[in-house]
C-alpha cells in the first residue's frame, strides 16, 4: 500500500457535526479509521473538491496528510505535471487546488446590443473579450467577496495595451471610471471601501497605485480574498515588445524587464468587492474558460449558494464505493463524507 492509516484516530473533541440544511446538530459517532482500507480512503479523497478535502483534513493528522497528498496529485494532474504552474501561488497544496477550482464569470448581458460596449465570445480555448468603442469601459465579475467568497480571473493580453486590472466595491460596479479613478463609495459615508489595482505603463490619467509594463502575450492573474487582492503578471519569454510613450508618441521597444511580477494590495472597508478591468478602444483579452477545475467524479455533490448540499444522497453514494461489505467500513466511509454537508 502506498499509504497507511495506522496513525489515524478520530478526533474525540469533535462532539457534534453540523448538518447544513437539516436545522439541527447530530452527534458524530466514533469509529476506527485505521480499520478502513487505505485504497478506499484514497479513492474517496480523489472524488472530493478542495473544500471537502479541507474538511476531511480536520478530522485527524493521518487524513490531513492524505488530503494534502491527494490535493497535490490532483493539482499536478490538472496542470499536466507543470511544477512551476502548480506552485505559482506559493500556498499549500490544498489552497492551490482551491484556487485552481475557482474561476469567476463576467457580469455581461449577452442580449445587450450596444456596439460600443464589450463583446464576449466563448471558445474552447477561453473567452475572447473585445472592445471596439471608445473607453474607458469597465467589466466586473458576477460574484463578489460577500460571505468570504474567493474570486479569480486570468487573462492573456492580445490587443490594446492600455488596460487596468483590480477590484471595485460592489456599490460602484456600474461606474465605468470606478477603477480608473480609484473611486470610493461616496454614497456610503460610513464606508472606506475604495477601488484599487494596477494599470499598464501606457495608460494615461489613471489614479491606480501601481503601474506595470504590459506587452502582447502578457499573462495576468488576479486573486481576490475578502481582505486583499493578489496579482501575478507573467511576460512572454521571447520577442516581447513593449509600447512606451516617447515625445508624445507611442513607440515600440524590446521588453527588458523581469519575466514575472507579483504583488498584493490590502482592501479597506466592509463593502463586498468585485473583480474589475478597464479597457479602451481595440482592446482584446483572452480569459481562461469561465469554469474552474472540478472534482474528478460526480460523487462530490458540491454546495449550493446557501451552503447546503445540492440534494443528492451523499451517504448512499459513498457506501456504493465500498470495497468491503462489513459494517465497519461502510460506517467509516459514511462519516468520511461528512464534509459534503458542511458549509465551507
Amino acid at each position: 500500500m502506498a499509504h497507511t492509516l495506522s496513525d489515524v484516530q478520530h478526533n474525540p473533541h469533535r462532539k457534534q457535526t453540523l448538518i447544513a440544511g437539516r436545522g439541527s446538530f447530530s452527534p458524530a459517532p466514533l469509529f476506527p479509521l485505521n480499520d478502513l482500507p487505505s485504497e478506499l480512503i484514497i479513492l474517496v479523497l480523489r472524488c472530493l473538491s478542495s473544500s471537502n478535502l479541507a474538511r476531511c483534513a480536520t478530522a485527524s493528522l493521518g487524513l490531513k496528510r492524505l488530503a494534502s497528498t491527494t490535493a497535490q496529485d490532483k493539482l499536478f494532474e490538472h496542470l499536466h505535471q507543470d511544477c512551476r504552474e502548480a506552485k505559482r501561488w506559493r500556498y499549500p497544496s490544498l489552497a492551490c487546488l482551491r484556487i485552481e477550482e475557482t474561476l469567476s464569470g463576467f457580469a455581461w448581458d449577452p442580449h445587450h446590443q450596444d456596439p460600443s460596449d464589450f463583446t464576449l465570445e466563448a471558445t474552447s480555448t477561453g473567452t475572447h473579450i473585445k472592445l471596439e468603442g471608445v473607453g474607458p469601459k469597465m467589466l466586473v465579475s458576477t460574484d463578489s467577496t460577500q460571505n468570504g467568497k474567493l474570486l479569480r480571473w486570468r487573462f492573456r493580453l492580445e490587443g490594446n495595451n492600455a488596460v487596468e486590472f483590480g477590484v471595485v466595491p460592489q456599490c460602484l460596479e456600474n461606474d465605468p471610471k470606478a477603477l480608473h479613478k480609484c473611486c470610493s463609495c461616496k454614497d456610503y459615508p460610513q464606508s472606506i471601501s475604495r477601488a484599487t489595482g494596477f494599470c499598464s505603463a501606457i495608460t494615461t490619467g489613471s489614479n491606480l497605485p501601481v503601474r506595470i509594463p504590459l506587452v502582447k502575450g502578457s499573462d495576468i492573474e488576479i486573486l481576490c480574498w475578502p481582505t486583499r487582492v493578489e496579482f501575478i503578471i507573467t511576460q512572454p519569454t521571447e520577442g516581447a515588445v513593449e509600447i512606451v510613450w516617447q515625445n508624445d508618441d507611442l513607440t515600440p521597444k524590446p521588453y527588458k524587464g523581469p519575466r514575472q511580477l507579483r504583488f498584493e494590495l490590502e482592501l479597506t472597508g466592509n463593502e463586498p468587492y468585485k473583480l474589475a478591468l478597464t479597457c479602451w478602444a481595440k482592446a482584446h483579452l483572452i480569459a481562461a474558460a469561465t469554469k474552474g477545475m472540478t472534482a474528478s467524479s460526480s460523487l462530490d455533490p458540491g454546495l449550493g449558494d446557501c451552503g447546503s448540499c445540492k440534494g443528492c444522497d451523499c451517504q448512499q453514494q459513498a457506501m456504493s464505493l465500498s470495497m468491503c461489505d462489513c459494517g465497519s467500513c461502510k460506517h467509516a466511509l459514511e462519516v468520511a463524507f461528512y464534509g459534503c454537508f458542511l458549509p465551507f
